[in-house]
């Protein structure tokens, strides 16, 4: 019905099952789905962490019917939430993992104790109805969106990771145009001379002081970071208050690998 769905809508379709012979008999639906490269979202249950390892009732953990090593084979994304706080963060990256070329399902195993938490925060951060569009070669919407904000920014800051190598020029040629600082990360640092007028260093793991100032400085109101995962290496552990925070625009690897120099020329 979720395969069914998807094709009648071109939405996401999303499915659940119990744990054990629940997540076991989705196994062919969730099959032909990858094989017919339709996005979906499969989402298992799991016994409660604290019975792992101790016989429970239909257990599929790692040491029971290991449904997260079953789902591994044909899916796109398949991951097992451990922890309430993962949650919101593997839902959003299943999502977009379900609509990337060639597109497909994706899974979720969430154990019981997790469902039934009430230390879910009520702040979502993740704009998640966004991450729905089928992607395209070159956006047009989000070029434009970006080229908007490249245009009002007063003081906008480039953030260039390992995955912009083919486009890098194009982006300093931005860069220059626009006088902004461009700061890389540890990943992307050999892309940018250490000579370059507007360079700022590197921010994250091994990091740079001059990054992090220029990104502290109150007047930047907008952070384009393009070409990286934006891991910890890469985010200073994470960091809220320098980088993952509401003036960061996050320009994809995949965007940056197939048409990053169309999209900084038309911005």
């Amino acid at each position: 019905m979720a395969h069914g769905y998807y094709q009648a809508t071109g939405k996401l379709g999303v499915c659940f099952s119990t744990t054990g012979p629940g997540a076991t008999n989705m196994i062919n639906g969730v099959a032909s789905a990858y094989e017919n490269h339709v996005p979906l979202l499969a989402i298992t249950a799991q016994t409660a962490l604290s019975n792992f390892g101790r016989g429970a009732l239909q257990e599929s953990s790692c040491t029971g019917v290991n449904t997260v090593g079953i789902y591994s084979h044909f899916t796109r994304y398949n991951t097992f939430v451990s922890h309430v706080n993962q949650l919101e963060h593997k839902i959003a990256s299943s999502i977009i993992a379900a609509f990337q070329p060639p597109g497909g399902p994706v899974h979720l195993s969430i154990p019981i104790d997790i469902l039934r938490s009430r230390h879910v925060s009520d702040q979502v951060s993740f704009n998640l109805p966004s991450y729905l569009d089928p992607p395209s070669l070159l956006d047009e919407t989000a070029v434009a969106k970006l080229c908007e904000l490249l245009v009002t920014a007063k003081k906008p800051v480039f953030v260039i990771g390992n995955s912009c190598a083919a486009s890098v020029g194009t982006l300093l040629e931005l860069a220059l145009l626009l006088g902004a600082p461009i700061i890389t990360t540890p990943h992307g640092k050999g892309l940018v001379s250490p000579y370059h007028p507007l360079y700022r260093g590197v921010v994250g793991f091994a990091g740079h002081l001059s990054a992090n100032n220029t990104l502290s400085d109150s007047k930047v109101d907008l952070i384009v970071a393009a070409g990286t995962n934006l891991g910890e290496w890469s985010t200073n552990g994470w960091d809220k208050d320098l980088l993952l925070n509401e003036r960061l625009v996050h320009v994809d690897d995949m965007f940056i690998l197939i048409n990053g120099n169309d999209a900084f020329r038309h911005a």
